[in-house]
C-alpha cells in the first residue's frame, strides 16, 4: 500500500499548479514517509519503487526551491544521487534532478558549475519537454553571465523547440526570459513585446500567478527604457515619462499580499523601491534574499541601495 499511495500523491503533485495545492498534496506524502519510514523502506527498492521515491524527490526538491528553502533543498538532491547511484532510471528523471540541482546551485551564486551541470543534462537524451526545461534553464542561468548573444541562442533554441511542440507554457516562459535579455542588450522596445506576448497568454488561460510575474517584469522593463538615455534622443521627453508613468501602473497591478511566495514578494519590493527609489523597499528584499543567501540577489540589492544613498547625496 505504501508505494502505491506514494505514487498516487506524487503524480497528483505532477499534475498541480497553484503553490498551495502543490503544498498540500506535499504534505499528505510527507505524512506517509513520516508512518511508513523512507530509509526502512528503501532497504527493499525495485525498479518500480525507485522510480516512485527518486520522483517524490525531485518534487520535494522543487518545493523547496520554491520555498527559497536553498539549504533544505540539497537534502533531497543528495538522497536522489545516493540512491540512483549504480542503478539504471528513467532519463527524464535524471534530466528533472540535474536541472533542478542547476537550479539550486545557481541560487547559490554557483553559475558556472549550474551550466556545467545542464550541459550534461543536455546529452541525456531526453525526450522533447524535458529538453526544453533544461535548455530554458540554462538559458536563464547565463543572463547572468557574460557574452550576452550565446545566451539568446539557448533561449532562441529552447523556444523553438516549444514553439515546434505547441506548448504554450513554455513559450510563454520563453518569451519572459528572452525579455530579460534583449533589455541587457539594450533592445528594450524588443524586450516589452516578448513580455506583452507572455502576458496575454497568461491573462487568457487565468495563470493568476505567472501574470502577475509577468507584470513585474514589465514594469522593470518600462523602468529600465525610462534609464536609457537612447531611448531620450529617439523618442523626447514625453515619451520617457510615459515609460515612467507605465513602470508604476504595472507594480500598481500586482497585489503584494496575494503573491504565493516569499521570493515573489521579495521581488515585488525590489521592483517597488526602484520603481519608486524607496531604500526602505528594497531593504526588504535584501533582507529575505540575506536570509536565503541568494548571493548574486543580495550583490543586486546592495548595489541598488548604494547607488540610491549616492544620489541623495550629491
Amino acid at each position: 500500500m505504501f508505494i502505491d499511495e506514494i505514487d498516487y500523491k506524487t503524480r497528483m503533485m505532477a499534475m498541480l499548479e497553484t503553490p498551495a495545492e502543490i503544498e498540500r498534496a506535499y504534505q499528505l506524502c510527507e505524512d506517509v514517509f513520516v508512518q511508513y519510514g523512507l530509509d526502512r523502506y528503501l532497504l527493499t527498492l525495485n525498479d518500480y519503487s525507485l522510480s516512485v521515491i527518486l520522483n517524490y524527490l525531485n518534487v520535494r526538491t522543487s518545493i523547496f526551491l520554491n520555498r527559497t528553502e536553498f539549504e533544505r533543498a540539497w537534502q533531497p538532491v543528495l538522497l536522489f544521487e545516493r540512491y540512483a547511484s549504480g542503478r539504471m532510471i528513467p532519463i527524464n528523471m535524471e534530466g528533472m534532478h540535474r536541472d533542478l540541482k542547476a537550479v539550486l546551485m545557481a541560487r547559490q551564486g554557483r553559475l558556472s558549475e549550474a551550466c556545467d551541470v545542464l550541459r550534461e543534462a543536455l546529452e541525456l537524451g531526453c525526450t522533447s519537454d524535458v529538453r526544453q526545461r533544461l535548455l530554458y534553464t540554462l538559458g536563464s542561468i547565463e543572463t547572468s553571465m557574460t557574452s550576452p548573444d550565446d545566451k539568446i541562442n539557448t533561449l532562441c533554441e529552447a523556444l523553438g523547440e516549444a514553439e515546434q511542440e505547441g506548448n504554450e507554457n513554455h513559450i510563454a516562459m520563453c518569451y519572459r526570459e528572452l525579455s530579460r535579455m534583449f533589455s541587457h542588450l539594450g533592445q528594450g522596445a524588443t524586450g516589452l513585446s516578448l513580455l506583452q506576448k507572455a502576458e496575454q497568454y497568461y491573462l487568457i488561460n487565468h495563470k493568476g500567478h505567472e501574470l502577475m510575474g509577468t507584470r513585474m517584469y514589465m514594469a522593470m522593463s518600462y523602468l529600465a527604457m525610462y534609464n536609457t538615455p537612447k531611448y531620450t534622443s529617439q523618442l523626447g521627453e514625453d515619451n520617457m515619462k510615459r515609460f515612467y508613468q507605465q513602470a508604476k501602473a504595472y507594480i500598481g497591478m500586482v497585489d503584494v499580499d496575494k503573491l504565493p511566495l516569499e521570493s515573489d514578494r521579495a521581488f515585488y519590493y525590489r521592483t517597488y523601491g526602484l520603481i519608486y527609489v524607496d531604500i526602505e523597499a528594497i531593504e526588504k528584499a535584501l533582507a529575505f534574499y540575506r536570509r536565503v543567501k541568494a548571493y548574486q540577489d543580495i550583490k543586486d540589492c546592495e548595489g541598488y541601495i548604494q547607488t540610491i544613498r549616492n544620489m541623495q547625496t550629491q
